[in-house]
């Protein structure tokens, strides 16, 4: 957990991970602490650092750094994610269907999200959430960051999903997805079939922005500007799902995120790669209120495997 590569040790040819070391790997990226990974595990930090040491050691990988004082996931660890939360996934929902067949008794989850996550991935995560637990009752809000912010600071949400540009103290949060922009527009547009597109490709274009003062806005400003192209966009949104709706609908080329944009692939809307790059980050984040159990790792890692499918990770 160092920001040196690990010996390069080749693994026997039959090596696997064990389930607990990616179960210590997995707690640790979800919840962006080794002492909240150790609670949440019931066990000591020490024995945290030992197990994570010890898979580093014995895959040859680097999966853990510190940065700014913190543990942060590293690319790999990160592409690991989605594989281990299957694992964990199948194994939650075996464990959830004997705890129903045990006893009828309820629980309850209080998730908040950001609205990007709210139309693109989280009905269907809810909607496998429910076949695996179908007595646990379900609050869902979809808020803006700051009131989301403040709801997990007043003990009114479990953990949330929201943009990293709010003040994030007191709370325990952790990198959840930064995911480059994307130019969306109908198959059927000029610009459709390029690799990239740049701003000077879009002088003339009727540009569809988020609205400020939402961090996206400036971002793209500054990429015209030190392009020497004008900003000018036609339609100013504060949603990204509207915009690839009025991309859809022809109203022009929408400057936006990726994860909701494919939610209209299918409806034939099209994502060209938008530079220089302007990144989409969400985090994930912790209430005071929060308790791990079965049920809340297994949504997190619902949400986690939809977004990641939406944008290739």
């Amino acid at each position: 957990m160092t920001r040196q590569t690990p010996s390069a040790v080749a693994p026997a040819p039959d090596w696997t991970p064990t389930l607990r070391q990616l179960e210590v790997l997995r707690a640790v990226v979800q919840l962006g602490s080794l002492s909240r990974a150790a609670e949440a595990l019931h066990v000591s930090q020490p024995s945290v650092t030992q197990t994570l040491s010890q898979l580093q050691r014995e895959c040859g990988v680097e999966l853990l750094t510190r940065r700014h004082g913190r543990v942060a996931a590293t690319a790999a660890a990160q592409a690991l994610v989605g594989d281990i939360d299957e694992v964990f996934g199948a194994m939650e929902r075996v464990g959830a269907r004997l705890d129903a067949l045990r006893s009828p008794a309820k629980g309850e989850l209080t998730v908040a999200c950001l609205h990007a996550l709210a139309t693109a991935v989280l009905p269907e995560a809810v909607g496998q959430f429910r076949q695996s637990f179908p007595t646990i009752r379900l609050t869902l809000m979809v808020e803006s960051s700051r009131t989301i912010r403040d709801a997990l600071l007043a003990g009114k949400a479990d953990f949330a999903v929201l943009s990293d540009e709010v003040d994030l103290a007191g709370l325990t949060a952790s990198s959840f997805y930064e995911v480059p922009a994307v130019c969306a527009m109908p198959v059927s547009h000029r610009l459709a079939r390029r690799a990239v597109l740049v701003p000077a490709d879009l002088a003339g274009e009727a540009v569809i922005a988020l609205s400020p003062p939402a961090p996206a806005h400036a971002e793209m400003m500054r990429s015209f500007v030190e392009a020497g192209v004008p900003w000018q966009p036609a339609i100013n949104t504060p949603y990204s799902l509207t915009q690839c709706e009025l991309a859809l609908a022809g109203a022009g080329i929408a400057i936006t995120n990726p994860i909701v944009a494919h939610k209209f692939h299918n409806q034939g809307l099209v994502s060209v790669p938008f530079e220089p790059a302007l990144v989409f980050r969400a985090c994930l984040a912790f209430g005071t209120r929060y308790r791990a159990s079965r049920a809340s790792q297994a949504f997190i890692g619902l949400l986690r495997s939809n977004t990641f499918k939406r944008v290739g990770v």
